[in-house]
C-alpha cells in the first residue's frame, strides 16, 4: 500500500499510551540515579550519596570504588573502628542507621553488604532498622548472596512502606569490588 497512511485505531478523545500511565520516573544526575514515582510529590528529583552498611572486605572496596568515582558515601558498620577507616578514606561516617538515613537526601539508596540471613533481617526490621527510618520512595540493595526466598520476603514487606527493595547479590571477590 504504497502512498496510502495507515492510522492506529484509538477511541475518539482517549490519549496515547505515554500520556495516560502513571509508571515510574526516573531522572539521572552526573552523581548518580535518582528514582522518584508521580505520587510522592515530596521525593526531591536528585539523589546526592549513597548510604553503605557493612565494611567487610567486599563492603570496604565498593566504597572505595564509589569515593574513586566521586560519590558521596555515608558509611556504617557494627564496629566503629571499620567506619573510622572509611572516614579517614574520604567517607562520611555514621555510628547508628538512624544517623546514616539522616545524613542522606531523599530518595535515599541504602547498599547493605552484610551476611546473608538473619544478619539482613535484622539490619532492615530490627529495633533499629533501616524500615522504621526510610520514607516512601526510598531504596534498599541488598548486595549479599541472600536466598531468593528471604529476598522476595523482605521486598513484599517493605512495600507495604513503599520502600524499593532489590536484590543484587555480588561476586567477583575483593578484586571485583574495586572495579
Amino acid at each position: 500500500m504504497v502512498g496510502r497512511r495507515v492510522r492506529a485505531a484509538r477511541p475518539r478523545g482517549a490519549e496515547s499510551g505515554w500520556q495516560r500511565r502513571a509508571g515510574p520516573v526516573q531522572c539521572f544526575h552526573q552523581r548518580g540515579p535518582c528514582l522518584a514515582h508521580p505520587k510522592e510529590a515530596e521525593v526531591q528529583p536528585i539523589n546526592t550519596g549513597y548510604g553503605f552498611i557493612g565494611l567487610g572486605h567486599m563492603g570496604m572496596n565498593a566504597v572505595r570504588n564509589l569515593l574513586a568515582q566521586g560519590q558521596r558515601v555515608v558509611v556504617y558498620n557494627r564496629t566503629h573502628a571499620k567506619t573510622d577507616q572509611m572516614v579517614r578514606e574520604g567517607a562520611v561516617g555514621a555510628h547508628t542507621i538512624e544517623e546514616l538515613v539522616s545524613l542522606l537526601s531523599r530518595p535515599r539508596i541504602v547498599w547493605l553488604m552484610v551476611a546473608a540471613g538473619p544478619a539482613v533481617d535484622d539490619v532492615i526490621f530490627g529495633d533499629d532498622g533501616l524500615a522504621r527510618y526510610l520514607a516512601p520512595g526510598d531504596v534498599i540493595i541488598d548486595g549479599g548472596n541472600s536466598f531468593y526466598r528471604d529476598s522476595m520476603r523482605r521486598a513484599e514487606r517493605l512495600k507495604e512502606q513503599r520502600i524499593h527493595f532489590l536484590d543484587a547479590g555480588s561476586s567477583g571477590g575483593l578484586e571485583g569490588a574495586r572495579q
